[in-house]
């Protein structure tokens, strides 16, 4: 008897690892996307930053910039979707006050089309994990090690997972969402080297209009300083540090898939297109921190408005069909 129990435990043992190792359905990952999926998210982000040093006169820069994400499915896993993301465009253009004078140059960016990185989304569209981070800010730090350090403080972790992570705001955490139902998401916005500002969103169900469902967004945020064990000694430092969100705000929008083709005639799982179609983010920042120097401190203090909105190109590639967004397949009909 001993003998039998035994082998029936390791017959249940082995089934429940082979479980395990399956790829999931379809049904069961972001959206019904497998291996080859293709989309790009445009993502445009609207800065203003009026600074003033030591209580002298204030001054304003306006910045604006414009990268394209794409996001290809790599593999399937028990744990969720691997996707491979590369930075295929990315621009800005500034200005500052009262001079007028460009202060952010285009060129600034340009090395970000150097980017790439894996991440792991779970089924409930929770970046998970991110892989080859720093091997792509070593890309875009060049040669210098200074470069490498602001960059290492600047992007940690959180805050790269945080700027992939929007699109997969808009799944629900259940399989029937319905007007005000609600999910959280986190969200890590870099301060530089003042560190960064963690915000948990609320993701709320607004309007219900057949397959498009709109949302709305709130949270409140709070600083997190920069953690000081690994800063360079070359890097500006600061100290007394306060910053807050002031508010945040929101909207957003998904189109479902419709039941009557989440399958095929044969019960296979349906070719279905990506949920998120388009989402705008307001966030309202103020701080002030103590700038140190080797010949003294300045007192520094700023506000910032931040737009950012972002939304699904067309021409996206879901297995071997290429497909558009409904929008782009109205304005193509005749009139």
């Amino acid at each position: 008897m001993p003998g039998i129990f035994r082998i029936q435990f390791l017959v249940m043992a082995f089934t429940v690892c082979w479980s395990a190792r399956q790829p999931l359905s379809a049904q069961e990952t972001i959206w019904g996307l497998s291996p080859g999926n293709t989309f790009t998210i445009e993502t445009t982000i609207e800065r203003q930053t009026t600074m003033q040093i030591n209580g002298g006169k204030e001054t304003t820069s306006k910045v604006t910039e414009q990268i394209q994400i794409e996001y290809v499915v790599n593999s399937v896993r028990p744990t969720g979707i691997v996707f491979e993301v590369n930075v295929v465009k990315a621009n800005r253009s500034g200005s500052k006050e009262p001079e007028g004078t460009d202060s952010s140059p285009n060129d600034q960016l340009e090395s970000l089309k150097n980017f790439s990185a894996f991440i792991l989304v779970a089924p409930d569209g929770v970046v998970t994990n991110i892989a080859r981070r720093l091997d792509s800010l070593r890309l875009l730090a060049g040669p210098e090690p200074l470069g490498m350090d602001l960059l290492a403080t600047a992007c940690s972790e959180k805050v790269m997972i945080s700027w992939l992570s929007y699109p997969f705001w808009m799944t629900p955490t259940t399989e029937k969402p319905e007007q005000g139902t609600e999910w959280q998401r986190a969200d890590e916005l870099s301060l530089g080297l003042m560190g960064s500002l963690r915000t948990i969103v609320t993701c709320t169900v607004d309007i219900m209009d057949g397959q498009r469902i709109d949302l709305k967004f709130s949270g409140d945020g709070r600083h997190v300083p920069e953690i000081t064990d690994n800063k360079s000694e070359n890097l500006l430092q600061f100290a007394n540090v306060e910053a807050a969100v002031e508010s945040f705000t929101g909207t957003g929008q998904m189109m479902l898939p419709e039941v009557s083709v989440i399958k095929t005639e044969d019960g296979e799982p349906a070719e279905l297109r990506p949920w998120f179609e388009n989402l705008t983010l307001d966030w309202q920042i103020k701080g002030k921190a103590t700038v140190a120097s080797a010949s003294s401190n300045r007192e520094v203090s700023f506000r910032q408005a931040r737009k950012q909105t972002s939304r699904l190109l067309p021409g996206y590639r879901v297995g071997t069909r290429r497909m558009f967004p409904v929008e782009e397949l109205l304005l193509e009909r005749p009139r």
